[in-house]
């Protein structure tokens, strides 16, 4: 399927900055080897390179993202939304208000 996002796979990577650390996402770039994807800012506690559990768990999602939207989108190609009955219809919609929420930014 053919998308706008940078392809994963996604990495994290902290940097120590001057002043603060960040956790930086990289994505790879073909002309560049890699580009920066997303980036967030330390909390300024500690030393610039020590992030907290929210922090680190928020950049794995978000470094997961290209191979959590292929997995969910090969998924759902193979359920019908009626499969498993009325439980399993209200999980199949979510996930596909995820996938267009993820790929055209449409909140269903």
């Amino acid at each position: 399927m053919s998308t706008n996002h940078t392809q994963g796979p996604w990495e994290i990577q902290a940097m120590a900055l001057e002043y603060m650390g960040q956790l930086v996402i990289m994505g790879p770039c073909p002309d560049q080897g890699q580009k920066v994807i997303a980036n967030g800012a330390h909390n300024g506690k500690g030393n610039k390179t020590s992030f907290n559990d929210e922090q680190l768990a928020n950049a794995r999602l978000i470094a997961a993202a290209p191979e959590l939207l292929d997995g969910l989108q090969r998924l759902m190609r193979h359920m019908p939304a009626d499969f498993g009955g009325a439980s399993f219809s209200d999980d199949w919609h979510k996930a596909c208000a995820a996938i267009a929420k993820a790929t055209t930014g449409e909140k269903k």
